[in-house]
């Protein structure tokens, strides 16, 4: 089995982008195909036949076949949700020391999709989520972020610790990916139960005023509070001299220099969609967002390109970070909804991956509490692709935006 298969941990100098990307093996191993096709059947001897099968693979000395363990029994919990709380007091405790960061990464997802099966295990989901925020793989910090959000979503009362764990984290990494994440799975789900406490709108407008320049992190937090005007021309200035030091190519760098960013962008999308590569992926699109901020004119043409990439990719670190993009675009021209809407739609159609699901749904954020017929996009998207939904994650997300878009 090829290193890629197995999701090599990257080289101790090797930097993030340049990673193997994490691909989603629910669609790419036969044994789970053959177990997901089995399941469909409800035949309890198959589920008790897959429920040992993971458990006997967790014991494997292949990263490879203990993360397929794992995902099995993640099957599992989604049909018996007795398992949730085996998971939760046996396997998992094992699982989050596991030396690889891949197994790791799948383990808390387990936890994640524990507590939606059984909302009394959110303070021990809750204590995993803070111990992997430790964790040096960003992979199991963005999880760690989002178990957060959904202890609390689970268990409200776990909200006071679940923020001041978030908070701390924040302060402590100081890096805009993970605020950004922060807003997307934490603040954002948490808004209509404590978006008007002053703990949550004091830890937001934290985020605004820690990263001067960074635009798009900027403006998603202020929509949340319903703040306007965050960017200040000095702002403006930041960004500008931040893109030049983030790109290594001096022709890019010279069309930002020279406030030629429409070529820049144009010049980005066509080496995006001619390359396969991940870290060329995913380096050009955080340049991308950077000079939409600069550059919103670009907004339609940004999101009309970006939006095919999600639907041919299957790396969901990629696909979050289109989405982000996405977002981004809607933010400044919501009358992109109905392309939106679409695209929405289409991916619904061909992915199944909650996880996914979800930041796919959230692109559609930014079309909430506009005008009557945005409202109307956004609830028609949300019936649209409900019965889709590939779990209660994935449902309590689209009931927040069907809210939004009624109010």
């Amino acid at each position: 089995m090829s290193n890629k298969e197995r999701g090599t941990q990257p080289e101790p100098n090797q930097k993030p982008s340049d990673r193997e990307p994490i691909n989603n093996l629910w669609d790419q191993d036969s044994r789970i195909l053959v177990a997901r096709k089995g399941l469909q059947s409800r035949s309890l001897e198959t589920l008790d036949e897959l429920n040992k099968t993971g458990h006997a693979l967790l014991s494997s000395e292949d990263p490879y076949q203990v993360k397929l363990g794992v995902q099995m029994l993640r099957m599992c919990l989604t049909r018996d949700f007795s398992l949730a709380k085996t998971w939760m007091t046996v396997d998992a405790p094992k699982m989050m020391q596991h030396a690889h960061p891949r197994v790791r990464h799948s383990s808390l997802w387990n936890v994640r999709t524990s507590v939606w099966f059984d909302r009394t295990v959110a303070p021990q989901a809750l204590s995993f989520a803070k111990q992997s925020l430790n964790d040096q793989d960003p992979a199991v910090q963005r999880v760690a972020i989002w178990t957060h959000g959904d202890s609390v979503i689970n268990d409200p009362q776990q909200f006071p610790e679940a923020l001041f764990s978030i908070n701390q984290f924040l302060n402590l990494t100081r890096k805009e990916s993970a605020s950004l994440f922060a807003l997307e799975e934490f603040f954002v789900p948490l808004r209509r139960t404590f978006g008007q406490t002053q703990d949550y709108q004091d830890a937001v407008k934290a985020i605004i005023e820690m990263f001067p320049g960074y635009i798009g992190l900027k403006e998603r937090a202020a929509k949340l509070l319903g703040i306007d005007e965050v960017t200040s021309q000095e702002d403006t200035s930041i960004a500008q001299q931040r893109l030049i030091g983030m790109t290594s190519s001096l022709h890019v760098a010279e069309m930002v220099r020279t406030n030629s960013l429409t070529d820049a962008i144009n010049f980005l999308l066509q080496e995006m969609n001619k390359s396969t590569a991940f870290g060329i992926s995913m380096r050009n699109t955080w340049l991308i967002r950077e000079m939409l901020w600069l550059e919103p004119s670009m907004a339609q043409a940004i999101f009309s390109n970006m939006k095919e990439s999600v639907l041919r990719n299957t790396d969901g670190d990629l696909i979050r970070t289109m989405c982000v993009v996405l977002g981004d675009c809607l933010l400044i021209s919501p009358l992109l909804a109905s392309e939106a809407s679409q695209f929405v739609k289409d991916f619904y159609n061909i992915a199944d991956n909650d996880g996914s699901q979800i930041v796919v749904a959230q692109t559609l954020v930014p079309l909430s509490k506009q005008s009557k017929e945005l409202n109307s996009v956004l609830r028609s998207t949300v019936a649209a692709v409900s019965p889709k939904a590939s779990n209660r994650s994935v449902l309590f997300t689209l009931q927040l935006l069907r809210e939004d878009s009624n109010e």
